[in-house]
């Protein structure tokens, strides 16, 4: 078998270097094509047209939410009553679920339908009414 030199590896291995750049190359394309986890706000008092990545820019409806979250994000829903039918978007995954969550000890309400047809969506704290 004919050795050949790689320069970027400094191997004198026949055809195992370039395998091992391909694995390289797949590892950090696979890598920065994760989605980061990103955690959005929901007041009353928000303005949808806002990022919502803060208390201060903040979406006004959970349905706004509904619209953006992929799998890992969560939404913090401050305190209120929200009176709007919610239809998820996304479905989450086994490892990363979409999290809708009261925002510390608030107390919010919701009076119309929410429409979990999604898979790997988590609920945490919400009073359902409605």
């Amino acid at each position: 078998m004919r050795q050949i030199k790689y320069p970027i590896c400094g191997l004198n291995i026949g055809a195992t270097c370039p395998a091992i750049i391909v694995v390289l190359l797949y590892g950090l394309i696979a890598v920065s094509s994760a989605h980061a986890q990103t955690s959005y706000f929901v007041s009353p008092t928000g303005d949808d047209l806002d990022s919502g990545t803060s208390i201060g820019t903040a979406w006004q409806s959970i349905q706004r939410a509904a619209d953006v979250l992929v799998p890992g994000d969560t939404v913090f829903i401050l305190a209120g009553t929200y009176d709007e039918d919610i239809i998820m978007m996304h479905d989450g995954t086994p490892q990363a679920h979409i999290t809708y969550q009261r925002y510390a000890d608030d107390i919010v309400v919701l009076t119309s339908d929410l429409r979990i047809s999604r898979d790997f969506i988590t609920i945490r704290g919400l009073e359902l009414f409605g």
